[in-house]
């Protein structure tokens, strides 16, 4: 299953149902390019490793791989940016 955050903020993922599934009968590897040519700021693939260990594997727009972690640690993250784009507006 690979997740597509389409804008930017954990309330509006969440809640706005910004939050894209890519269930198409396709390969991961079409996905992923798929998603990046989409310019989807990240992506987050659940595997079977990623499903028994409670994880997903992020990679961030522009084909960096942030590797595999808890969606807690991801939401601290999305968090971090948010906070960091809305300090450069004051």
């Amino acid at each position: 299953m690979l997740l597509t955050i389409t804008s930017l903020g954990y309330a509006s993922v969440w809640v706005d149902g910004w939050l894209r599934v890519d269930e198409r009968a396709e390969k991961a590897g079409r996905k992923i390019r798929d998603a990046e040519i989409s310019k989807s700021p990240y992506m987050l693939i659940v595997g079977e490793k990623e499903k028994n260990e409670h994880t997903v594997s992020v990679r961030k727009h522009g084909g960096e791989d942030l590797g595999s972690m808890k969606i807690e640690e991801f939401i601290k993250i999305i968090n971090e940016e948010i906070d960091s784009l809305i300090s450069n507006f004051k």
